[in-house]
């Protein structure tokens, strides 16, 4: 048996806690007999190889397959089979609670652990960097929402307390009936979004009605306790999507649009004389799919989801359409969410013209990393650690993949901006 982590003052012990590593047999002979119910170890088996390598000295913790894991007490000899990925699970965030030992210790009877000095072992926690690295692979999606060049107005505006508030986009007179007015839709203070377009002299779309979708924002509007943030889309979106394996879990949504910082002259919001910008202004990490055979059909299976159906894509019957809701939490952090302004957050290279992007280095061709819709390594410049290509005029969602590092970015602006 081999102690991989020691976890100190664990709650579900009340005393520090040690994660073993052990054989079929070890488990079979040793830990098997100590467990109330013969098939819980099963809980603790790991179904695929994973690793973690902490920068500062290589070490490198594999978590293998066809081995148990369990959580052990350091005194009282309490076994918890433990899912092989506790450690890098995303609960844990920024508070993970797992120490990495100097050495890997290997014992032959749990009795063994009371006597070790863990302390003279200890290394660093755990952060979230080495958890992402532990996770199975994410799909990053830049998904384009919000007003643009398509509008009059083509922006959306960035409020003088940072507020990246996306006008959500307008819906034809064909299918007013499905979409929500605009001054029932609110930000902070109570104010519509209405009233704010009629002080900016954003042009008001003769139905006066929006889409409003991905709905993330709960002051929005008036929610049943159950809501939670929601996306939709259908049609040949939703078929893109579809073809590419974006179904849930591990899929993290980053919404960007077009901007524009607004300033206050006297007591009136106007929009600066400054160039727009495409900015990352939301988020949503996929908890669950829907995908929508017939409103009425989903409707009837699904009542506990009465609060998804004053959604746009839950109101119009289209021939593919699914919706994505959040999850609760993922890395420790809420599953859903907008941005407060930060530079970080601007897509747009400084000076140019809004789809002319500037992006981390790890999204470069070059790392592994590979944007829908942008496969041609010709497009990409490398300089000073960023990468500067021009994103296309068209299409709704970037799919980016390939590269640990693009999610690492991601969850840096969760982290710094949200």
């Amino acid at each position: 048996m081999r102690i991989r982590l020691i976890w100190n003052n664990c709650h579900i012990f009340h005393e520090d806690a040690l994660w073993v590593e052990c054989t079929p047999s070890e488990t079979e002979q040793i830990i098997e007999p100590l467990l109330d119910r013969k098939d819980e170890f099963l809980r603790g088996k790991a179904e695929y190889l994973s690793k973690f390598d902490l920068n500062t000295d290589n070490r490198i913790l594999i978590v293998r397959k066809g081995y148990y894991y369990f959580l052990v007490s350091r005194f009282n000899l309490k076994i918890d089979p433990a899912p092989a990925v506790l450690p890098f699970a995303g609960q844990w965030g920024g508070d993970n609670p797992f120490r990495v030992l100097s050495e890997q210790l290997e014992i032959t009877s749990l009795e063994e652990i009371e006597t070790i000095d863990f302390e003279k072992y200890y290394t660093s926690k755990i952060d979230l960097d080495a958890q992402i690295e532990m996770a199975p692979d994410f799909k990053v999606i830049l998904s384009r929402k919000g007003f643009d060049s398509k509008f009059r107005g083509g922006y959306s505006p960035i409020l003088p307390d940072g507020t990246l508030l996306s006008i959500p986009i307008p819906v034809s007179e064909e299918d007013k009936r499905y979409g929500i007015p605009y001054d029932e839709v609110f930000y902070k203070g109570g104010k519509s979004y209405l009233k704010l377009m009629e002080e900016l002299e954003i042009k008001v779309p003769p139905t006066k009605n929006c889409h409003l979708d991905p709905d993330l924002r709960r002051i929005s509007r008036n929610r049943d306790r159950n809501w939670k943030s929601i996306y939709g889309q259908s049609g040949g979106a939703e078929t893109y999507l579809r073809n590419r394996q974006i179904n849930e879990k591990d899929v993290l949504l980053l919404f960007f649009g077009s901007f524009k910082r607004t300033i206050l002259n006297g007591e009136k919001l106007v929009f600066e004389k400054d160039h727009e910008r495409h900015t990352i202004w939301g988020f949503l990490h996929v908890g669950k799919k829907y995908e929508i055979d017939g409103l009425s059909n989903f409707k009837k299976n699904n009542p506990e989801l009465s609060w998804t159906f004053e959604h746009p894509h839950l109101k119009k019957d289209e021939k593919v359409n699914s919706i994505y809701i959040a999850s609760n939490k993922f890395f420790g952090y809420p599953g859903a969410g907008v941005f407060k302004y930060d530079p970080r957050l601007v897509l747009t290279k400084s000076g140019y013209q809004k789809t002319i992007w500037e992006v981390p280095e790890c999204c470069h061709p070059d790392f592994g990393t590979s944007i829908s819709s942008h496969e041609n390594k010709s497009i990409f410049e490398k300089s000073d650690g960023k990468v500067t290509f021009k994103s296309v005029d068209l299409g709704q969602e970037f799919i980016i993949t390939g590269s640990k590092d693009v999610m690492k970015w991601a969850m840096n602006l969760i982290n710094n901006c949200s």
